[in-house]
């Protein structure tokens, strides 16, 4: 290949200055903020797959209206040993559990009562008990209130037409205690919303429902 010489003009483009473009420097602590994000997933995880001993239980109630007994309630699932203290959470509260305002409608209640009364009085009952994983439990709890109809299970009981709202169950129960003469019911701090843990309980029910289904396909 000839190369040009002597006056000929030079074929290769002019290369015009940039403007130097700095780079951000990129920091390791985000890296180790996703590590331990991701860490703590997966225990997260690894509990909800842990089998563990899980309890679906049933509270009965007087309707607020009619005076008449509700079997079907309230439905709920619960991994704390002794189960009891599920209930003791909906009906007085607890540390991590605010108190029902239609607790004071359940058979056996009283405000400085027991569960064993609640219990004793048929007014709060174990519907199944067996060691499996979070996920399947929640499956059941979810299917339970789905074919139960529970009057006051607000979470996948939308369309429930039995359903009585939460709003609507603390104007009921304050007007029981004006009639009762006793201070009103003031409901706990903060809103009636989806906790962050039973966020991640649905994140880690859809994870669980996943894995059987590649389980189920693998046999």
């Amino acid at each position: 290949m000839a190369h040009q010489v002597g006056g000929a003009s030079s074929t290769r483009p002019v290369r015009t200055s940039r403007p130097a473009v700095t780079r951000r420097k990129r920091s390791r602590w985000p890296l180790k903020r996703r590590l331990r994000k991701l860490a703590e997933q997966c225990r997260r995880l690894r509990r909800g797959l842990t089998p563990c001993l899980g309890t679906v239980y049933r509270i009965r109630a007087h309707h607020p209206v009619t005076g008449r007994l509700m079997h079907r309630a309230y439905f709920g699932q619960t991994r704390q040993v002794p189960w009891t203290k599920r209930i003791e959470g909906h009906l007085w509260g607890t540390d991590d559990t605010r108190p029902q305002p239609w607790a004071d409608t359940v058979p056996g209640w009283r405000e400085d009562g027991t569960v064993d009364e609640v219990i004793a009085a048929r007014g709060a009952a174990v519907v199944c008990r067996f060691r499996t994983v979070r996920a399947i439990l929640t499956v059941l709890e979810i299917l339970t209130i789905r074919y139960g109809l529970p009057v006051y299970n607000d979470q996948h009981n939308r369309g429930n037409p039995r359903r009585i709202p939460k709003w609507k169950a603390v104007e009921q129960r304050r007007e029981r205690d004006a009639r009762r003469g006793s201070q009103p019911w003031v409901a706990p701090s903060g809103r009636w919303s989806l906790p962050v843990r039973q966020l991640v309980g649905a994140g880690l029910l859809v994870f669980g429902v996943l894995a059987l289904a590649s389980l189920a396909a693998l046999v």
